[in-house]
């Protein structure tokens, strides 16, 4: 009987550390659940606590010193600029492109003969009206634009006063 039990101690080992094996692998499944019960609960009662619970803020959000964008000066004289030489590139371009003839001399120097008769233009009354009319209506356009920038201007200077662009 002794002998048999001194015979089967290698083998109740093996049998015994699978045992201790079994059981550490189970203790630590068991931990793990345990933990993980434990944060479901503290994780529902933190729900339950912060549901009528205000938020602090701990860091205000600062407002910047000058804006990034837009930079209105740099649009302001872009745009100035910009009308101001389309405009001039428009004035060219029309007077590049207009071949007609505006004197007896350029019709001269166009056919390269002279010109023996031309016949004056005739204003009637009429003409002489619609070119008054035609004034009047230029005049006023050009007083209109004028009192509209002037206006403008004026907004301007009340919405963004002198000390808004220095800080800048």
């Amino acid at each position: 009987v002794y002998r048999r039990r001194i015979e089967d101690t290698p083998r109740k080992e093996q049998e015994l550390l699978s045992l201790q094996r079994d059981y550490v692998n189970t203790q630590k499944n068991y931990e793990s659940l345990l933990d993980k019960r434990l944060n479901a609960q503290i994780a529902a009662n933190m729900e339950k606590m912060q549901k009528g619970e205000r938020f602090q803020i701990l860091d205000p959000a600062q407002t910047p010193q000058k804006p990034f964008r837009p930079n209105r000066p740099r649009i302001f004289l872009l745009s100035l600029f910009l009308g101001l030489g389309c405009g001039f590139a428009l004035a060219f371009g029309v007077e590049f492109l207009d071949h007609s003839f505006r004197d007896i001399d350029d019709l001269e120097r166009f056919i390269d003969l002279p010109v023996l008769a031309s016949i004056p233009k005739i204003i009637t009354e009429e003409d002489r009206k619609k070119i008054n009319l035609q004034r009047k209506v230029l005049l006023i356009a050009s007083l209109s634009a004028v009192a509209l920038l002037i206006v403008l201007g004026i907004i301007h200077f009340f919405l963004f006063p002198l000390d808004f662009w220095i800080k800048r």
